[in-house]
């Protein structure tokens, strides 16, 4: 099978890997906002990213890590056109093809691989994103 792929204007996208499952009670949950996300560099070595993820009353710590191969995200769309030289009503025979565009690529992943931490109350002692570092030479 000849499978046609083309390269758009691609754009850099990052995956999540969660242990456990997002459950919501809506239906669709895709375009909703999951939740609040921190990145931060540790200045003394650029290499440790660590990531921080609150959903609702509860913060994932995770880090950034490089995949060993890039991958591409890729979005299938079906094609039907009708069949030229047919007889009866146009229309009638419809011909599909498929074509897949890439989206993006992901180069990194966000692993959240601990325990997530609780937070039942609100002002003083709730689990919060950590704070923002100080400006480089501040």
């Amino acid at each position: 099978m000849l499978i046609r792929i083309r390269l758009n204007d691609t754009h850099e996208w990052v995956l999540l890997e969660l242990q456990g499952r997002i459950e919501s009670k809506l239906p669709e949950i895709s375009g909703l906002e999951l939740g609040k996300l921190k990145i931060l560099t540790n200045p003394k070595d650029p290499k440790d990213v660590r990531c921080w993820l609150k959903i609702g009353n509860q913060l994932l710590e995770g880090t950034l890590i490089q995949l060993k191969n890039p991958i591409a995200v890729m979005k299938k769309i079906v094609l039907a056109q009708p069949v030229e030289g047919t007889q009866g009503p146009p229309g009638a025979e419809i011909e599909e093809s498929t074509r897949y565009e890439i989206e993006g690529v992901a180069r990194y992943k966000m692993h959240f691989n601990t325990r997530p931490l609780l937070s039942t109350r609100t002002g003083a002692g709730a689990a919060a994103l950590p704070p923002q570092p100080p400006p480089p030479g501040g």
